[in-house]
């Protein structure tokens, strides 16, 4: 049976072998299609509130620029205590406030 296949009709007269063969190979077909997957693309949206997002962000630029203002203040009033003494740094005050 090396090979060789006869066919007659619909039904047909076929080698054993080839038979089982054709069964395999459907069988592989059948799992094939059940395996198959399905790509599926989803689509979340987002709502942004940019009035809150807005403020959140000049808020913390407020905050951040407050922050550098009052470290260059206690820098400079650090460097005038330093120069010209704690009592004269007072008197500089009153006289600027009093004047």
């Amino acid at each position: 049976m090396g090979g060789v296949i006869v066919v007659f009709g619909e039904t047909g007269i076929l080698p054993a072998i080839y038979k089982a063969r054709k069964r395999k190979s459907l069988a592989t077909e059948t799992k094939t299609e059940d395996t198959m997957t399905t790509n599926t693309n989803t689509t979340t949206a987002t709502k942004i509130e940019a009035g809150y997002e807005t403020s959140t962000f000049a808020l913390g630029a407020g905050m951040t620029m407050a922050a550098l203002v009052g470290i260059w203040g206690f820098a400079c009033l650090t460097s005038a205590m330093i120069s010209i003494g704690p009592l004269n740094v007072v008197k500089g005050y009153l006289t600027a406030v009093i004047g």
